[in-house]
């Protein structure tokens, strides 16, 4: 024979069905990408380069700096008096995505937009000038946190 159940445990059988129903996962914290990452910039037009970028952030906001060193001292040289190679960065990142924005020192440069994959010590991706730059160019960049 069944027993009726008591009102007060089917009222709390419900709450506790109402509020893990309707709770949502939070979303995952945003990578820990703040500090030095260093490692290789390809350019279809100037050829390959180094690269460091420094990045703080704050929640899933990122500033920072770069620097974009040749191996051809000539065409180094003529980037860095230009103010070309170096600047500031900005972005944001979501979950494992990134997207990094490096402004040339020099107003006059083009900006390099990079949309990267990341983890806790690697990021990866490619870079394409947007259509307000005049040169034509792309790339990839690797970069390994220090």
């Amino acid at each position: 024979m069944l027993q009726p159940v008591p009102r007060m445990a089917l009222v709390a059988a419900a709450a506790l069905i109402v509020v893990t129903c309707g709770s949502s996962p939070s979303a995952p914290a945003p990578l820990d990408l703040a500090g030095t990452w260093n490692g290789s910039m390809t350019d279809s037009v100037a050829g390959p380069s180094t690269i460091q970028v420094v990045i703080s952030q704050s929640g899933t906001t990122l500033t920072g700096t770069w620097t974009q060193t040749f191996p051809d001292s000539n065409l180094n040289a003529l980037e860095t008096q230009l103010g070309g190679n170096f600047g500031a960065l900005s972005g944001s990142t979501q979950a494992t995505t990134v997207a990094l924005l490096l402004a040339p020192q020099r107003s006059q440069a083009c900006s390099y937009p990079i949309a990267l994959t990341a983890t806790t010590s690697t990021m990866s991706g490619n870079w394409t000038f947007d259509s307000s730059c005049l040169i034509v160019d792309g790339g990839t960049v690797t970069l390994t946190k220090q």
